[in-house]
């Protein structure tokens, strides 16, 4: 990686991946979660047992963390562990716990996505409605929030932006396999590139 210059992808805290180990994708919400959750599912990687139709999140994993049941999220975690070495979550939300439900993962990888703010507050009048300025302000506070957390992590953290993913597809996808631990040919990093894309039908509408 020091031979490229800016792909949009950094490391803090880094080691090689574990056979055993869970991959969370967090960030803020809008901000391309989805996109490098289908990535992981394109490496084989069990992204959850059952995903809501269009965001893709791990139904049981969100409920428990909304609802801030960290008894319920153990006993997810213990689950998944016992069916798989490796496994993964997609969850924005997640970004508020890390540093605080770590402990109870196996061997967590933080995947987190960066955005640009204007086009996560474009995409949130999108979904829900309100007023651009201020989805930016609450999206720069957010971010702050978040690079806040980050710092003060000692796991390892993948930092990818959004943007640089699009522009790189087949370089982001051999990076992200990289630190997930998964070997893949140049065959299919092609294959699973060919999933990125801004504005997915399936995504914005609910169908493909």
């Amino acid at each position: 990686m020091k031979d490229m210059k800016n792909c949009g992808i950094t490391y803090l805290n880094h080691t090689e991946c574990k056979e055993d180990s869970t991959i969370v994708i967090t960030g803020l919400g809008r901000s391309g979660t989805t996109m490098l959750s289908k990535v992981l599912s394109g490496l084989g990687i069990p992204m959850g047992e059952r995903l809501s139709p269009q965001s893709k999140e791990d139904i049981d994993i969100r409920n428990a963390v909304l609802n801030n049941d960290e008894e319920l999220f153990n006993k997810i975690c213990r689950k998944r562990n016992g069916e798989y070495q490796k496994w993964g979550f997609k969850l924005p939300g997640f970004r508020s716990y890390i540093n605080t439900y770590d402990k109870n993962i196996k061997n967590p990888r933080y995947i987190i996505v960066f955005r640009d703010i204007m086009a996560i507050s474009m995409r949130n009048n999108i979904s829900m409605g309100g007023e651009t300025v201020k989805a930016m302000r609450d999206s720069v506070t957010s971010y702050q929030q978040l690079v806040e957390r980050i710092s003060k992590s000692n796991y390892p953290l993948m930092l990818v932006s959004y943007e640089k993913v699009l522009c790189n597809p087949t370089l982001s996808c051999e990076e992200i396999a990289r630190f997930c631990g998964v070997k893949i040919n140049n065959e299919d990093v092609v294959k699973i590139a060919s999933t990125i894309s801004n504005g997915d039908p399936e995504y914005l509408y609910g169908k493909k």
